[in-house]
């Protein structure tokens, strides 16, 4: 359990906090980098729902190139088929809803404990991304355990 103080006066803030902290991991966020590479990562749990176009979705820029595209299972898929990750707009409709990792490649790897996909072969590995896109993910069928972290790694595009 965590204890929290905050306390304001006229001329100073002092915040304190001892213990854990809980956050929130279901949304993306970009690592800190510099330079044109920008590394995204996103945290999937299977009872997850997303939520596409807020401020605190996983985004990937109008030009960018997706470079690489990396999946670590933390915990072992239970109960369903298969997930894919794909890029969708800010209404939630897919762009191309597999096209960072096809279904097939986590069916296949039948997400395992510690599994790792790395350089998943989705269409959009090694292309540009044709207009702002955020990062979602869809279930083939309902999943009763599982955890992974999506990285994608994506290069920005050059401004003049």
């Amino acid at each position: 359990m965590g204890y929290e103080s905050n306390w304001a006066a006229t001329s100073d803030v002092v915040r304190n906090h001892y213990g854990q902290r809980n956050i929130d991991e279901q949304y993306g966020g970009q690592s800190a980098s510099s330079g044109e590479t920008k590394t995204i990562f996103l945290n999937v749990e299977f009872d997850d729902v997303q939520d596409l176009g807020g401020n605190m979705a996983a985004f990937i820029p109008n030009g960018a190139r997706i470079s690489s595209v990396v999946v670590r299972a933390k915990d072992a898929w239970v109960g369903g088929q298969s997930i894919f990750f794909g890029t969708y707009n800010e209404a939630g409709t897919a762009i191309d809803q597999d096209g960072l990792m096809p279904a097939t490649e986590s069916s296949e790897l039948n997400l395992v404990e510690d599994a790792v996909i790395v350089g998943a072969s989705g269409s959009l590995l090694n292309a540009v991304v044709l207009e702002d896109s955020y990062v979602g993910w869809e279930f083939t069928s309902a999943f009763t355990a599982g955890s992974l972290t999506l990285q994608v790694d994506y290069i920005e595009k050059r401004h003049a």
